[in-house]
Order: C-alpha cells, then sequence, then structure tokens
C-alpha cells in the first residue's frame, strides 16, 4: 500500500511500485479509531500492520501449511517487550493450560568460539522440545548477539513435513507436528552466519522496529512520545478484544498465499539483509576513529543527527535506529549536552583520554 520512495534514478524510478497511499492512509485512520489496536500504527506504517496482523491471526489459528519464524528486532523502547507481552498473554501460557511457549536464547543460537560448546540445553533435555507439542506461539527473548542455529529452528518451524520425536520428564517417546510460529526478539539483527542452511530464506522474516519510544517525545534524537500503561493493559487483556476482531479480519487472506504470507518490501529488505553473511572487521583501527575524533580547537562538536548519519553511511546501514544502536553500544552518549548545558551534543571516550569528550569530524 506504501508507495516506494524514489532513487533519483529516472529509469529505475518509472519501475518504482506506486502503491495506494490513499487506501493506506484510510487503512491506518481506522486503526486509530479502535483503542486496542491504535499502538501498533505508532510501530509499523500501513503496510508491515497488515503483515504484522497476518502473522498474528496465523499464530492464533495454528494454520498448518505455513513453515515461519518472525523475528522482531530494535532499539531499546522501541515496542518489542509489548509485541512480546501480546503473543505471550493472549493464547495463555503452556504451564497454565494456556498456549504459550518459550525457549532461552542458549537453545537456539550457537556459542562464540570463546564459549562453551555443550549442546546439552539442546539435545539432552528432551522435555524441553516436548513442551511446546501444543503451542501456538514460541517466543525466544533477548537474542545474543551469537549464530541462530538454523539446523535445529527448522524442525520447530516444519508443520506439514517430518514430526518431531520428543518425550517428557520420565515418559514415553512421542513423535508430533509442530503448530507454533516461532518469535525471536531483540536488540540487534539476527546472524545466520556465513551459511545459512537451505531453506532459511523460505522460513524467515525478520521484521524491524524502527521508532523509539520515551515519557517525552524528542524529534531531534527521532523519539517519540509512548504509553508506558501498554504493557500492563496488554498483560491485564484489556486490549484484546478489540485486537482479536481486527486480527481475524485477516484470517482469508492466508487462504491466498503457498508456505509463506506474502512480505512488504521492507520485510524483504531486512530479511535480504539479515541472511548476507556480515563482513569481518580486519583488525586495526576500529571504524569509528577512521571517521571521529576528540572535539577541540580544529575539530568542531557534531550535532547528534551527524554522528547518526556519519555512521550509517560507513556501516551501510538503511535506518537511522540502527545507527543509534551500535553507537550506544560502543558507548558513545548521544543524548549528551555541551558545557552550557543547553544544546545536545555526543560524547565519547576515545583512546588516551580520561574522559568522554564531545565527538567531531576527523580531517
Amino acid at each position: 500500500m506504501v508507495p516506494e520512495p524514489p532513487t533519483g534514478d529516472v529509469e529505475h524510478d518509472l519501475r518504482l511500485h506506486k502503491g495506494n497511499p490513499v487506501l493506506a492512509e484510510r487503512f491506518t485512520n481506522v486503526l486509530c479509531k479502535i483503542p486496542g489496536v491504535e499502538f501498533i500504527t505508532r510501530w509499523f506504517d500501513a503496510d508491515c500492520a497488515s503483515y504484522f496482523l497476518q502473522h498474528y491471526v496465523r499464530m492464533l489459528s495454528a494454520e498448518p501449511k505455513f513453515c515461519e519464524m518472525l523475528n522482531i528486532h530494535g532499539p531499546p523502547r522501541s515496542g518489542k517487550d509489548a509485541m512480546a507481552a501480546l503473543f505471550e498473554s493472549h493464547v495463555g501460557n503452556i504451564d497454565n493450560g494456556g498456549f504459550g511457549g518459550g525457549l532461552m536464547p542458549e537453545q537456539v543460537q550457537i556459542p562464540s568460539r570463546g564459549g562453551s560448546t555443550a549442546r546439552s540445553s539442546k539435545d539432552g533435555p528432551t522435555p524441553f522440545t516436548h513442551a511446546l507439542k501444543d503451542a501456538r506461539s514460541v517466543v525466544v527473548p533477548e537474542l545474543k548477539r551469537e549464530v541462530l542455529d538454523m539446523e535445529v529452528l527448522k524442525g520447530i518451524i516444519e508443520q506439514e513435513g517430518a514430526r518431531i520425536t520428543s518425550r517428557q520428564c520420565r515418559g514415553n517417546v512421542n513423535r508430533w507436528n509442530p503448530s507454533a510460529l516461532l518469535v525471536t526478539i531483540g536488540n540487534y539483527c539476527p546472524d545466520f552466519g556465513d551459511s545459512p542452511p537451505d531453506g532459511t530464506e523460505r522460513r524467515v522474516n525478520v521484521l524491524a522496529m524502527k521508532n523509539r519510544f520515551a515519557v517525552q517525545a524528542d524529534p531531534e534524537s527521532m523519539v517519540l512520545l509512548g504509553d508506558f500503561s501498554l504493557k500492563a493493559k496488554i498483560n491485564k487483556g484489556l486490549i484484546f478484544n478489540d485486537f482479536f476482531h481486527v486480527a481475524k479480519a485477516f484470517y482469508p487472506f492466508l487462504a491466498l498465499y503457498g508456505d509463506k504470507i506474502r512480505r512488504p518490501r521492507t520485510v524483504e529488505l531486512d530479511t535480504a539483509e539479515a541472511l548476507t553473511p556480515r563482513a569481518t572487521e580486519a583488525s586495526g583501527t576500529p571504524w569509528y576513529l577512521e571517521i571521529f575524533a576528540p572535539a577541540d580547537a580544529d575539530h568542531e562538536p557534531l550535532l547528534p543527527q551527524q554522528v547518526r548519519q556519519m555512521t550509517l553511511e560507513k556501516l551501510g546501514l538503511r535506518r537511522l535506529t540502527d545507527a543509534t544502536t551500535e553507537l550506544k553500544k560502543l558507548g558513545f552518549n548521544l543524548e549528551a549536552r555541551d558545557s552550557s548545558g543547553n544544546a545536545k551534543c555526543v560524547r565519547f571516550k576515545f583512546p588516551a583520554t580520561s574522559k568522554a569528550v564531545p565527538v567531531a569530524r576527523k580531517s
């Protein structure tokens, strides 16, 4: 529904999909009028809101022909926990007779070279897997910056293929077909390794959260006004009546697809980017020291927006929010103030400096 943005290449732009902006605006306006659904319009545009609702109703219905996992990632305070609460709360906890299960990150990720190579959490206690037998959603929260083990996940995602073999504690062996939508959540885009196994692209969908929320909006830092009572409303079941009836309207669309829900362009791009092997950084000068320097008489301090833009260009990222995540991970303070306490600036503790100092462009 959302048109593709122009690239500046006339020949290419002539072939861009024009979308249907009028329909997109009407769709969003309708959602904004429904109290129990309005919040997703602050998470996504019209295309991604529709896509998310289709995945949600696919989770509720346990439609067996789809073998997909949905990764949701974004910077802190982007709504990921509230989204996890939706999946966790709506179908209920399997411990209490519901249909919501979960796994630990250690069970679905391959330990880094410096960590333990033991795989007992995946291969040993098969009751972990058996507990997912009747689940409709399986949530894996707070993924680490390690490679996803798609060889393990493929079996959990496939619903109409070979059955999973598992057993309860001190119980007999059981064979069954999975029925859950696997949802992985984290601050960073997942790493699928240098050579993801065959079938990964068919199963994986990456949905990025682009906005950040705070008690007060700050357009300069790309922060929107947030609703910090949302998670409590979700956990108390106050939004489910509206959310269920809106989501179920998307159920007939699932019959139009094969084994994969149709992805909007942004999800296609985010998924392709996630599945592209990451270039390893050569030993030497870190990338941020190549473009940034401490501010002094010869180097004028940069504004936060300038630092984000330079980071985006240097790392080949597509969103400023991704640049914010990378900078904060390295210790850059993007919300510092200048010496007078007024204008926003960026501070960072460079090597050979005793404390964090304003950041400048390196000449």
